[in-house]
């Protein structure tokens, strides 16, 4: 059995890779520019977490979680690289809102936040990191609100 940070990511690479996919390419881990072999890429990983314990013999814990999921997009000759990364971050974007939150998590996108990077080598790629910060509970009985 995998624990409640596991089973989160899990849910966001699922819901990326539902057909059609988001991206060429999937996986867990980061992006690296200059390793990019698809033309469009999402990697999924987790950026932090913090808890708080909810029992006072420690069994319970509320998490608050950020997952990273850092999108690559090769623009073609003569396009703009926000322009080429903004289709699939729309399309990543979408899909998580409308999957159903893991891991004892209430929803996916309390507070996100998306941080830009552009990088010009052999080819311009365009970068965005969608931080979704969660809210969930383990080794407890008790159930997000909206379950």
């Amino acid at each position: 059995m995998s624990t409640a940070h596991l089973q989160a990511t899990d849910a966001v690479m699922a819901a990326l890779r539902t057909a059609p996919a988001v991206a060429d390419k999937i996986a867990r881990g980061r992006a690296v520019p200059a390793q990019l072999t698809a033309d469009t890429a999402a990697f999924v990983r987790l950026a932090r977490s913090t808890g708080n314990s909810l029992a006072l013999d420690g069994s319970a814990t509320t998490w608050h979680t950020a997952i990273a999921i850092e999108i690559g997009a090769r623009a073609a000759a003569g396009e703009d690289a926000h322009e080429a990364v903004d289709t699939v971050l729309q399309a990543a974007y979408t899909r998580i809102c409308a999957t159903e939150p893991a891991g004892g998590a209430w929803e996916w996108a309390e507070a996100p936040e998306i941080h830009w990077q552009i990088d010009e080598a052999d080819s311009t790629v365009g970068l965005v990191t969608l931080v979704l910060p969660i809210t969930h509970i383990t080794g407890s009985n008790l159930t997000p609100f909206n379950t």
